[in-house]
């Protein structure tokens, strides 16, 4: 990301998720490399889930997730 131009969609992907800046990226390709023909719906879950872990940095923060349930207003 160095020498690269910072976006919304990259800040709320770090300060808002806890993920990677480039979270799309790597999940994208995390995908890409794991997925094949025949998986049932179970692996396709676990693929998804292993994909956003692959991409993860640590934990939301606390009040977006309380505001995404609808227990925190602004």
């Amino acid at each position: 990301m160095a020498g690269q131009v910072v976006t919304e969609a990259h800040m709320q992907a770090l300060f808002g998720y806890g993920m990677h800046p480039d979270a799309d990226r790597i999940i994208a390709t995390y995908q890409e490399s794991h997925a094949r023909a025949g998986m049932t719906e179970a692996q396709i879950q676990r693929l998804v889930e292993d994909a956003r872990r692959a991409a993860a940095l640590g934990r939301s923060w606390f009040f977006r997730r309380l505001y995404a349930a609808g227990k925190y207003a602004r």
